[in-house]
C-alpha cells in the first residue's frame, strides 16, 4: 500500500501536465496528498482501518528521514526537519479533509494552491482546476475500493495524465468531475 502511494505520487504527469514543481517540496506534497486520501478512506474500516492507516502514516513519516539524508541534510538537522515535515503532514491531513468535506470545491482548491502549489505562484487556474478534479475523483474512487484491495495496494489511483475537468453544477453548486 505504501508503495502504491509512492508510485502514484511519482506519476510524471503531475510534474508535466499538472504543474507540480519537480522538487523536494513538490514530491513531498504529492506523497502527503496521496497518503491523506488513503488514510481518509481507511477511516471507514473501523479498527482494522485505523491500524492500517497508522502503519501507512508510520511508513510515510519513516521515509522522511531517508529522503532528507538522500538530499544531503546533515545528521544534526534530520530530526528537526522530520519533526517539521510530520507537523506539515498533520496540517495537510486536516486541510484536505476539510476541503473534501466542504460544499463545492473552493476550499479544497485553495488548500491545493497553498500547499501543493505553494512554491509555484504562477500556477494557472485551469491546472489548479484539473488537480482539484483529480483529487475529488481519487477520493470517490477510493471510497469504492474494498479494504483488502487497499491493503494490497492494487489499482488505487487513477491516471494523473487524464484530461481532468472540473465543472460547476448549476443545480447544486457542487463541483462535478469528468475526465477524457
Amino acid at each position: 500500500m505504501a508503495l502504491a502511494v509512492h508510485a502514484a505520487a511519482r506519476q510524471p504527469a503531475f510534474y508535466t501536465s499538472l504543474g507540480v514543481p519537480d522538487s523536494f517540496d513538490g514530491r513531498f506534497e504529492l506523497l502527503v496528498l496521496h497518503a491523506q486520501l488513503v488514510i481518509r478512506r481507511l477511516r471507514a474500516d473501523g479498527e482494522e482501518g485505523a491500524n492500517l492507516s497508522q502503519r501507512l502514516f508510520d511508513q510515510v513519516t519513516g521515509h522522511f528521514d531517508e529522503a532528507l539524508r538522500a538530499v544531503g541534510v546533515g545528521d544534526m538537522s534530520v530530526g528537526k526537519r522530520v519533526k517539521t515535515m510530520t507537523s506539515a503532514l498533520y496540517g495537510r491531513l486536516s486541510t484536505y479533509d476539510g476541503g473534501l468535506d466542504a460544499d463545492g470545491h473552493a476550499v479544497l482548491r485553495e488548500g491545493l494552491r497553498r500547499n501543493l502549489y505553494g512554491t509555484a505562484p504562477d500556477i494557472s487556474e485551469s491546472v489548479l482546476d484539473a488537480m482539484t478534479a483529480y483529487v475529488i475523483a481519487t477520493n470517490a474512487r477510493l471510497a469504492e475500493v474494498r479494504f483488502e484491495a487497499i491493503q494490497a495496494g492494487t489499482d488505487l489511483f487513477p491516471d494523473a495524465g487524464a484530461d481532468w475537468q472540473l465543472a460547476e453544477s448549476s443545480e447544486t453548486g457542487h463541483g462535478e468531475v469528468s475526465k477524457s
